[in-house]
C-alpha cells in the first residue's frame, strides 16, 4: 500500500512488524532479533501526533471506544503493541498497569489488567502460511461470492464429515413445508430437496406466522413479495435474500413453515425438530439479531452502525481487528446475545451439519473446517487439514461416545438460561440418536446404562449455581441436584469414561447402590438401568460368551481382543469396543425424563465426616474474605470423626455469601460407587489429586481404591440433596462407622 504520513513511533513499529510478518511466513522467527514490544505513548500522545498529521495514530484512535477505557483507567492511559507468533500477529494493549507504565515488557506481562485488541496481518507473504492471512471486507455487505466458495469447498473436500445423512431411524421425521426463495411462497416438496434452516430469536414483538386461516394464501406464488399477502419480518426476509444469493432455493423457518394454530401439525413438527436441522444442507444463524424484526447485519441493516473501524492503517500495512475467526468458535457460542441465551439455539447448532453465522462478520463452521470472512486460510481453497488448534463445531453423537457426550454436557452447562426445562428438552433432542444405543436412554441428562459414572461430575474455577437461583434446602425443585443439567457453570469436570470402549480407560467403577426412579403417572418405583457392570462382568467372566448379533470379534497387533458393531459401520473410523453392549432400541421406545419424578431412592451407606481446609489459617481467612463477593471451589481434606485421620478429598462448590465449613463441623456423605485406578494414572488425573501428595496413596499399593461419595444436605420436606462430590480412600472407609439408610435424593 502507499505509505501514509506517520510519526516516528508508528514508522518504527510498522517497519519492525513487516520483518516479523515475513519471519512468521517463512518459519524463521527464531532468527528474528528485532524488537517485539513497543510502547506507543499515552492516549494524549496519540491525539497530539494525530493532530500533527500521523494517519496511523488517527487510525489507531478511531478503532477504540475511549469512553469505556477511561471508565477503568482514567482520562489518560497508555497504549502498547506486541508481536505474536500466529494470527492474530499483533496485540494492542490499552490501559495503565502497576509499575512502569511505559515498559512494554511489563505491560505484556499484565495484559489481564488492560483492554486487549488482537489484529490480523494482511501481508501477502502469509497467503500460503498455515497461520492464515487477514482479509479486508466490505462493511456494508457480506462477501456472498466467498460464501459460495465455502459451500463448493465443503461439498468437494468434506464428504466424510459433512455430506452423510443420518440413519433413518436416528431421529423422528415429519413432512416439511419450506419457503421457496424464488417463487416467494410456501411449498411442500414430495421429494427431498436441499434446503437451509434459520436459527434466530423471535423476540417480544408480534410476529406474523402461518395459521390455518392463511396457509392456503401463503402457498400462492409471490405471497411474500413486498405488498403481497404477508410481508416477512426483516430477519426472515434477509435470510431469504441470502439463500437466493448463495444458490439455495428453499428455506425452513419455524414461524412460516409450521402452522402455529394446528396443534397436531405443530407437535409433529416439534418432535421432528432435530431431524429438520440435522437434514438441512446448512443452518443460517442470525447471531446478533435481537428479534425476527431486527434483520441481519450487512443485509437490510447495512453497516452494523458502529462508528469504530475494524481496520488500522499503519505505514507499511493494513491490520484488521480480529473476530471470532481467529480464536475458534468460543466467542460465537459465548457472546452475550439473545440468540446465545436460548437452549434451542445450541441444539440447532449441534444438530446442523454446516453453520453460516451472520453477525458483524460471516463465519462458517462444519465438521471439516472453520472459516471466517476476515481470515484467509489454506483450507478454503485446498484439500488442507484444519489447523490442529482449530475448534470445529460440536456435532451429533451417533454412537455411545462418552467423550462427545461430555463435550455436549459442558456446552449446555455453560449456557445462561432461565428455565432448566429448556436445557433438558434441548439436550434430549441433541442426544436422541445416542440414546438409542444406551438402554433406557437418559434420565435428566445422565445416561441410565452408565448411571454410576454419570453421577461423577463437579465444577471447577467459579463453580456452579442452581439454574433456579436457589438451592435445594428449602424449596421444592422440578429438577434434581444430582444432575449437572440443573446447574449453570463454565467448567464442568467429570469422571465420565466408558470401560466398554477400546482400549479400556485406567479407571474402573463398580456399583454400591441399586438406584430407583418413580414414574409420575403410576407412582411405581422402577430400577434405574445402570447395568454397565453386569454386562462387563458377564463378558470378562465368560471367555466363551457368544458374540451378540451385529457384532464382530477382532484381535489387534498386540493380541488384544476388541469388537465392532454393524450399527456403527457408517462412522469413520469405525468405533472399537472392549466388549459388546446391548443392541439398538427404537427411538419411540426411549422414555424421557418427563416420565419420572426428579428424586431417586437411595438405599446404601451413610457416614459422618469432617472437612479440613488445605492451607494455613491466614489462607483460610483470605478464602472466606473472597467468598463475600465471589464463588470458590476449594478442595478440602475429608477426615475421620473418630481419630481425625486423613480419609479423602472433596471439592466444594461455594457461592458468594457462604463460608467455608469449620474443622469441627460434622457432615453427612453417602457412598454411591467404588472405584480403582493405578496410582501412576491417578497422579496424572485432575480428579485424583491426592495420589500426588498423600503418602498413604503414592507410597502404598500399585492400585488406588476409593469410594465415591456425595456430601448431602437435608431439605425441609425430609429429602436429601447433593452438595458436592468427594472420594474416600477405601481403607479409611472400611474403618468408619457407617449406617444403612434409605433416602430420597432430590
Amino acid at each position: 500500500m502507499n505509505r501514509l504520513k506517520a510519526c516516528e513511533k508508528c514508522l518504527l513499529m510498522s517497519a519492525s512488524f513487516l520483518l516479523w510478518e515475513v519471519a512468521v511466513a517463512q518459519g524463521t522467527t527464531a532468527q528474528y532479533h528485532g524488537q517485539v514490544d513497543f510502547f506507543l505513548g499515552t492516549s494524549a500522545d496519540l491525539e497530539a501526533r494525530a493532530s500533527n498529521g500521523c494517519r496511523s495514530c488517527c487510525s489507531i484512535l478511531g478503532s477504540q471506544n475511549h469512553a469505556e477505557i477511561q471508565k477503568m483507567h482514567g482520562e489518560v492511559y497508555g497504549l502498547s503493541a506486541h508481536f505474536r507468533l500466529k494470527q492474530p500477529l499483533l496485540s494492542m494493549a490499552w490501559g495503565n498497569i502497576d509499575g512502569n507504565n511505559e515498559d512494554p515488557a511489563q505491560r505484556r506481562a499484565q495484559f489481564i489488567k488492560m483492554r486487549l485488541d488482537t489484529l490480523l496481518s494482511t501481508n501477502p507473504a502469509l497467503a500460503k502460511s498455515i497461520t492464515g492471512r487477514g482479509r479486508p471486507y466490505d462493511l456494508d455487505g457480506y462477501n456472498l461470492s466467498l460464501i459460495r466458495r465455502w459451500i463448493d469447498q465443503c461439498d468437494k473436500c468434506h464428504q466424510s464429515t459433512c455430506s452423510a445423512r443420518l440413519k433413518e431411524s436416528s431421529l423422528a421425521k415429519a413432512k416439511l413445508s419450506l419457503i421457496d426463495v424464488e417463487d416467494l411462497c410456501i411449498v411442500t416438496p414430495n421429494e427431498p430437496v436441499r434446503y437451509a434452516a434459520l436459527s434466530y430469536v423471535w423476540g417480544n414483538d408480534v410476529l406474523p406466522m402461518a395459521t390455518k386461516a392463511n396457509i392456503t394464501f401463503l402457498r400462492l406464488p409471490g405471497a411474500f413479495l413486498k405488498g403481497g399477502y404477508l410481508e416477512l419480518p426483516a430477519t426472515i426476509h434477509d435470510a431469504v435474500r441470502v439463500c437466493a444469493n448463495i444458490g439455495i432455493r428453499y428455506l425452513w423457518v419455524d414461524s412460516m413453515c409450521i402452522v402455529q394454530d394446528d396443534l397436531e401439525h405443530k407437535m409433529g413438527q416439534i418432535k421432528a425438530m432435530s431431524s429438520i436441522f440435522a437434514n438441512a444442507y446448512l443452518t443460517i444463524v442470525a447471531l446478533t439479531s435481537e428479534s425476527a424484526h431486527s434483520g441481519l447485519p450487512r443485509v437490510s441493516q447495512g453497516n452494523s452502525g458502529s462508528d469504530l473501524s475494524p481496520f488500522i492503517h499503519l505505514p507499511c500495512q493494513t491490520l484488521i481487528k480480529a473476530s471470532q475467526g481467529a480464536h475458534g468458535l468460543a466467542p460465537v457460542f459465548h457472546a452475550g446475545t439473545p440468540w446465545n441465551k436460548r437452549a434451542w439455539t445450541l441444539q440447532e447448532t449441534v444438530l446442523s451439519k454446516r453453520l453460516l453465522c451472520l453477525g458483524s462478520l460471516a463465519t462458517w463452521a462444519c465438521g471439516g473446517a472453520h472459516w471466517t470472512e476476515d481470515l484467509e486460510v489454506l483450507s478454503e481453497t485446498e484439500s488442507y487439514p484444519a489447523a490442529p488448534d482449530e475448534r470445529l463445531k460440536l456435532s451429533i453423537p451417533e454412537w455411545p461416545d462418552i467423550s462427545r457426550y461430555s463435550e455436549l454436557a459442558s456446552a449446555y452447562a455453560s449456557r445462561r438460561l432461565t428455565m432448566p426445562e429448556d436445557t433438558l428438552h434441548a439436550f434430549e433432542g441433541v442426544v436422541a440418536p445416542m440414546s438409542q444405543f444406551l438402554p433406557r436412554g437418559f434420565l435428566f441428562g445422565l445416561p441410565e446404562f452408565l448411571f454410576d459414572i454419570g453421577l461423577l461430575w463437579q465444577h471447577r474455577r467459579r463453580g456452579a449455581r442452581p439454574r433456579s437461583g436457589v438451592d435445594w434446602a428449602g424449596k421444592k425443585h422440578e429438577f434434581p441436584s444430582w444432575s449437572w443439567i440443573s446447574h449453570h457453570g463454565f467448567h464442568l469436570q467429570n469422571f465420565w469414561q466408558a470401560d466398554y470402549l477400546y482400549p479400556r480407560p485406567d479407571l474402573t467403577i463398580s456399583p454400591l447402590v441399586k438406584w430407583k426412579k418413580q414414574n409420575k403417572v403410576t407412582e411405581e418405583w422402577r430400577d434405574v438401568e445402570n447395568s454397565y457392570h453386569t454386562v462387563r462382568k458377564q463378558h470378562f467372566e465368560d471367555a466363551e460368551a457368544a458374540t451378540h448379533k451385529g457384532w464382530t470379534k477382532h484381535t489387534d497387533e498386540h493380541g488384544l481382543i476388541y469388537y465392532q458393531s454393524s450399527f456403527y459401520s457408517h462412522i469413520r473410523p469405525v468405533p472399537k469396543f472392549s466388549y459388546p453392549i446391548p443392541t439398538h432400541q427404537h427411538l419411540e421406545n426411549v422414555q424421557t425424563a418427563a416420565s419420572y419424578h426428579s428424586h431417586l431412592r437411595f438405599e446404601g451407606h451413610l457416614a459422618r465426616v469432617r472437612f479440613q481446609f488445605r492451607g494455613t489459617a491466614k489462607e483460610r481467612d483470605a478464602s472466606n474474605e473472597k467468598l463475600l463477593h465471589e464463588a470458590l471451589v476449594p478442595e478440602m481434606e475429608i477426615v475421620s470423626t473418630a481419630d481425625a485421620a486423613w480419609a479423602g478429598r472433596v471439592r466444594l462448590n461455594m457461592q458468594p455469601g457462604s463460608k467455608l465449613p469449620e474443622d469441627e463441623e460434622e457432615h453427612e456423605v453417602i457412598a454411591i460407587s467404588r472405584a480403582k485406578i493405578t496410582v501412576n494414572a491417578a497422579k496424572d488425573h485432575s480428579l485424583t489429586t491426592e495420589a500426588s501428595d498423600r503418602d498413604e496413596i503414592r507410597h502404598g499399593e500399585a492400585w488406588y481404591h476409593f469410594v465415591n461419595v456425595l456430601w448431602i444436605g437435608r431439605t425441609d420436606d425430609g429429602k436429601v440433596y447433593r452438595k458436592a462430590l468427594g472420594r474416600i480412600w477405601l481403607e479409611a472407609w472400611e474403618k468408619m462407622t457407617v449406617e444403612q439408610v434409605s433416602l430420597l435424593l432430590t
